[in-house]
């Protein structure tokens, strides 16, 4: 869903570790500065925003929107993801807008990062 990539960014696998623990603040080090929205393995989900607590709660709820339309979509047939081409119109969408990547810096593109997580 477009609109997801746009708000959220990508939704990023943080590994397991202890909770509360250094180790589990240390595997956001690698994906913290690509995305707003993380899933913890083991744990749930984190949202950030860097607008309000707010926000962080609508990027969830989008995204938990998105999944249920995941689901549905793998009952009656198939999934259809975006493509290498949509991510870079999406892409130029940002850069007219002057925006960045939700929760990335500017240098990062989301064909970048998708292509990182697959």
């Amino acid at each position: 869903m477009p609109e997801v990539v746009l708000e959220v960014g990508p939704i990023l696998d943080v590994a397991y570790a202890t909770p509360l623990s250094e180790e589990l603040s240390e595997n956001f080090d690698c994906v913290i500065n690509k995305s707003n929205g993380f899933v913890m393995k083991n744990h749930g989900a984190l949202f950030c925003s860097p607008v309000s607590v707010f926000e962080a709660v609508e990027l969830l709820e989008m995204s938990e929107s998105m999944a249920k339309s995941i689901v549905v979509a793998k009952i009656f047939g198939q999934v259809n993801t975006l493509k290498k081409q949509d991510l870079s119109n999406l892409d130029d969408v940002l850069k007219v807008r002057s925006l960045k990547i939700p929760g990335g810096d500017e240098n990062l593109s989301l064909v970048d990062v998708y292509q990182t997580e697959k």
